[in-house]
């Protein structure tokens, strides 16, 4: 089953960003079984990022069918190279990746696809439960017939893209991970008592109890206060978000129906071994770190959240062929706040491998 959505102008688009009120969907989205028209969604993306690329390399919006629905995702540099495939987490998009898609070498095949029911995406009628993310993100790189993919993994999608490597470890050619979920997380006490009381994990890890034990607060906070992105999205930046920055944000949840599928991300963060399914899912993927010899490559922030300095050297002990590259001040959004020195990372990283 599809959701539907109306269709707008791109001149009414344009007025609703500029005054924060944009609907759900994007404007070309459609009903049926047609997909949304690319040279639409690259215009109006790119109104969105506001800068004009240049001389180097520019992205476009694609759409492909996938399962029952289709995705978006923004594709740059020679279609006939090795794929770096860029995966966001929540609350974000494609749209977090703007500023370094420019910067990546333009003989690889840049991807930065929308996870299924964010973005520019379909909104399907299912879960938006872990492994339904994974199911989606693995059909989507077949869809492409992408080969010998570098996977560069953020928040939600450190599990997309490492359930991915685990479980076709023949088509991964590097791995680079960022404020990633690598390994199953303790007891969430533990989890934020292994932390200065204030700090940004602590304070995260309280959320996630909150989350798990109290439903009525957790659809409070996510779905109708949209703590996300009015709160966690610009806690987690160091720089402040501009008002066109933010509203790009806001764009993909401005209804409460749209808001309700992020309740499953961290309602399925597994800690303490619960949930199991997706504490299977993360040791699965943690035992495939831990015994391959893909070069892996973690980037941290000097502050990090779920990553910071210390996971971080400690994760790469433990993981063959690892190295780790501080980026300067950061939380968890990193993209936001150092995307010259991760797109200049990347670079070095596929140039290596």
């Amino acid at each position: 089953m599809r959701t539907r959505s109306s269709s707008l102008a791109p001149h009414l688009i344009r007025a609703a960003l500029a005054l924060g009120l944009a609907a759900g969907l994007p404007a070309c989205a459609t009903d049926g079984d047609e997909l949304p028209d690319e040279s639409t969604l690259t215009s109006q993306v790119d109104e969105l990022i506001g800068t004009p690329c240049g001389g180097v390399t520019c992205a476009r919006s694609r759409v492909v069918r996938v399962r029952d629905t289709y995705m978006h995702y923004r594709e740059a540099g020679n279609r006939n190279g090795p794929p770096i495939l860029l995966l966001h987490g929540q609350p974000t998009w494609s749209y977090l990746y703007r500023n370094i898609i420019p910067r990546l070498p333009p003989d690889a095949h840049i991807i930065a696809p929308d996870a299924v029911g964010y973005g520019l995406s379909g909104k399907p009628d299912i879960g938006y439960s872990w492994q339904e993310h994974i199911d989606y993100m693995t059909s989507f790189i077949e869809a492409l017939r992408l080969r010998d993919v570098t996977l560069v993994v953020h928040d939600f999608g450190s599990f997309e893209g490492l359930a991915y490597a685990a479980n076709h470890p023949d088509n991964v050619r590097g791995i680079v991970m960022m404020e990633s979920i690598a390994a199953p997380l303790p007891p969430l006490d533990v989890f934020g008592g292994m932390f200065p009381p204030g700090s940004p994990t602590a304070d995260f890890a309280q959320f996630l109890i909150t989350v798990k034990t109290d439903p009525a607060a957790a659809e409070r906070l996510i779905v109708d206060e949209n703590i996300f992105v009015e709160k966690l999205l610009q806690d987690f930046i160091v720089r402040p978000l501009t008002r066109n920055e933010l509203n790009a944000y806001r764009l993909p949840f401005r209804t409460r129906e749209s808001r309700v599928k992020m309740i499953a991300i961290p309602l399925g963060a597994p800690a303490g071994g619960v949930p199991a399914d997706n504490h299977a899912i993360v040791s699965a993927y943690a035992g495939y770190l831990a015994t391959s010899s893909v070069p892996k490559l973690i980037l941290y922030g000097d502050t990090g959240l779920i990553m910071p300095p210390p996971v971080a050297n400690q994760l790469a002990q433990a993981f063959p062929n690892t190295r780790t590259e501080s980026i300067g001040q950061g939380i968890h959004f990193l993209q936001e706040d150092h995307p010259v020195e991760i797109a200049d990372a990347i670079t070095r990283f596929y140039r290596g491998l």
